[in-house]
């Protein structure tokens, strides 16, 4: 068994697109946390590492409250909540939401939730909403109970009146041929508040241009609502990221707010 990252689970496909055919690889099983994996990439590693790839879902202050694995699959979402925990998608009066975005909270009478931060009462009476522990990502319930997963709360890219997770433009973005890696983030504009730009890191064998930027454009046109593509592409070497590989979005973010 083995537990990668998101990021280095990219980084092996990057380099080594088919562990299975060129190494015989059989993993027993693979775990893998710390930001959202995606359905492309899970799709990936259950064909060349492991059937058997476990993917959870917590935060520091409430560590593995649920998990996407072979008992309750549902490719692209973070699963289900594990036994001993009441997850629910809550809106801003903290009533529980189905099929609708909201902030993905954790019932207060959880095992492993924090008891609060040290000599901060002020941060931590603001993680709490009547019952709920706030988790500080925004998520969706479907009616059969799977969480998925749509952002961090302060990644949030509000355009045109619409709130939208940046993941979910990406793991789309993910899907053209030509891209390696994305982060999107909303970039100020006078007059829709924010637009949506997109930093990509191009596979090999690909350069940048107008017309790739275009093709793409239209990648996303054609499978998400129109607000919802990257009006900018920068094509970047690559993503500023933390030690254990997380998207540090909001240096992306400093960048373009002290551009304009």
């Amino acid at each position: 068994m083995r537990f990668h990252p998101p990021t280095a689970l990219r980084m092996i496909r990057k380099e080594v697109s088919s562990p299975r055919r060129d190494y015989d690889l059989r993993l027993r099983a693979v775990s893998s946390a710390g930001e959202a994996v995606g359905g492309d990439l899970i799709e990936w590693a259950m064909k060349e590492l492991s059937p058997n790839v476990n993917e959870f879902y917590g935060c520091t202050e409430a560590n593995l409250v649920t998990v996407n694995n072979s008992m309750w699959r549902k490719i692209g979402s973070v699963g289900k909540p594990t036994p001993g925990h009441e997850i629910a998608v809550i809106d801003e009066k903290g009533n529980e939401v189905i099929n609708q975005v909201g902030e993905i909270a954790v019932r207060i009478e959880d095992p492993v939730l924090f008891l609060g931060y040290y000599k901060n009462p002020e941060a931590t009476a603001k993680k709490f909403r009547g019952h709920w522990f706030l988790m500080g990502d925004l998520g969706l319930m479907d009616q059969n109970g799977y969480i998925w997963f749509k952002g961090r709360g302060d990644d949030v890219i509000k355009v045109s009146g619409y709130r939208l997770g940046p993941e979910e433009i990406e793991s789309i973005i993910l899907q053209h041929p030509a891209v390696q890696e994305v982060a999107v983030i909303g970039k100020p504009d006078r007059l829709r508040g924010n637009v949506i730009k997109a930093f990509i890191v191009l596979k090999d064998g690909y350069s940048p241009s107008d017309s790739l930027v275009e093709e793409i454009q239209q990648f996303v046109k054609s499978r998400l609502a129109l607000y919802a593509y990257p009006r900018e592409i920068e094509f970047v070497k690559e993503l500023p990221r933390t030690e254990t590989g997380k998207l540090k979005r909001f240096e992306l973010r400093k960048r373009e707010e002290e551009k304009s």
